[in-house]
């Protein structure tokens, strides 16, 4: 069964569709075609009959006269010389007919037969009298052909068929497909144009409905990034207050408490800047994309890190490193970068990690590898929640903020990537970063 609703729609209606059209074609070919060849073939078979028993009661010497005649009125032509024919390969309804009535008015047996010189010729052997005549017309005389009519318009309500099909459930999931479109860019961080409103009334209700959320949803993030840039500004000017008052005291005062308060501020700057960055997590970045050999790009980036002498590089097959080409901002994808390893610098306890890229079905696959202890399997979904922490204390120095995955994952959610965890089977935790190839 497809799985896309405009195969599924067209695929049902074009059954219905082609259901009515062989109904109706039965219909046409059972009480209107073949009522029609009956009687063609019966009108037929009376004149065949009549001319040969008139042929064979007239004089020889008008015999000729009467052939001439008949031709040129009714395109029959008559011999009674021995022809050398072939049995007709065409046994449609009409020939049945034509053959059933024919023996019943001349109460023998017939055999019609075929020539194809120089056109397409009907020949009936007729044995009449002490006689055998051939009775001769063209294939163009005989009447309608049911078959041919039956397939012709099976073929003809096909094509109505699959044309009307395309066009009617395209007018109907093309609606749907626009808010497909629509929601993706939502899901993206981008806002979408209101959808036009037309179409069937349920998909108009539909598309209201979904005009109205996109409005709501616009404005809720409006409101969250202004509420937390006024959150932030708030805190911050208390705590350049608290800063500039411990540099106002005097050098007796206790060090170790100065330094301790300082700490706290810079852990409180520190909360307040990621969980604005989270905020903007779902706004498109305005960086443009740049055209980057996926290979190289690491390779560089890994020889500037601050942890470059903990990491090692690897790549599943080195032969095809020029067919890792990517479009995508490059601060987006640093950022990411630098969230997943300071994490696996963090909970692998400064030990060895590993940055692996793998090729596949053109998608680039980054595997950032550490040595730590991992992650539950029931929580491997819950660290990107917001503020969600492993270790239960609030201490950022033992747990982190709990914004770093959920920053990541909003990245990636809103350049379309997509990352995954999972524990390794010797030891640590993997991260996979999956982007797109160009070619």
């Amino acid at each position: 069964m497809p799985k896309t609703l405009f195969a599924r729609i067209t695929l049902t209606f074009s059954l219905l569709l082609f259901i009515f059209v062989f109904l109706a074609s039965s219909v046409i070919f059972y009480y209107i075609m073949t009522p029609m060849a009956r009687q063609s073939a019966s009108h037929l078979a009376a004149l065949v009959a009549l001319s040969s028993q008139t042929w064979v009661e007239l004089p020889p010497d008008t015999r000729q006269d009467f052939e001439l005649e008949l031709k040129h009125q009714h395109g029959i032509m008559l011999s009674s010389h021995e022809q050398n024919f072939q049995i007709i390969s065409v046994n449609t309804p009409f020939f049945y007919y034509f053959k059933h009535e024919l023996q019943q008015h001349l109460g023998n047996d017939v055999q019609v037969l075929e020539e194809y010189q120089p056109d397409f010729w009907i020949w009936v052997k007729v044995p009449i009298a002490t006689r055998i005549l051939y009775v001769g017309f063209s294939h163009d005389i005989v009447g309608p052909n049911p078959p041919i009519v039956f397939f012709t318009l099976i073929i003809l309500g096909s094509l109505l068929v699959i044309i009307s099909s395309l066009v009617l459930v395209s007018y109907l999931v093309r609606p749907i497909n626009n808010l497909l479109v629509a929601t993706k860019q939502i899901g993206q961080g981008t806002s979408p144009d209101p959808l036009v409103e037309t179409g069937p009334q349920e998909l108009v209700q539909l598309t209201q409905s979904f005009n109205t959320m996109n409005g709501q949803i616009q404005e809720l993030l409006k409101n969250r990034t202004v509420l937390l840039a006024g959150i932030s500004h708030d805190l911050r000017t208390p705590i350049a207050r608290i800063r500039l008052a411990i540099e106002m005291l005097d050098e007796q005062q206790d060090q170790f408490l100065v330094e301790s308060i300082n700490n706290d501020l810079e852990d409180m700057n520190e909360l307040i800047q990621r969980t604005l960055d989270f905020s903007k997590g779902l706004e498109v970045n305005s960086e443009q994309c740049q055209h980057i050999d996926l290979y190289h790009y690491l390779k560089d980036y890994i020889q500037v890190h601050p942890y470059h002498s903990l990491i090692l590089f690897e790549v599943t097959k080195q032969d095809i490193t020029h067919e890792a080409l990517l479009s995508l901002p490059l601060g987006v994808l640093e950022r990411i970068l630098n969230n997943l390893l300071e994490n696996a610098f963090h909970y692998s306890h400064q030990q060895m990690m590993t940055i692996k890229l793998e090729y596949q079905k053109k998608v680039c696959r980054i595997h950032i590898q550490d040595q730590g202890v991992g992650i539950p399997e029931d929580q491997l979904k819950m660290v990107f929640q917001p503020f969600y922490r492993l270790e239960a204390s609030r201490n950022t120095q033992t747990g982190g903020s709990g914004l770093g995955l959920a920053i990541v994952q909003q990245l990636c959610q809103a350049h379309g990537w997509t990352i995954q965890l999972k524990n390794r089977k010797t030891k640590g935790l993997e991260a996979i970063l999956s982007l797109q190839m160009l070619n």
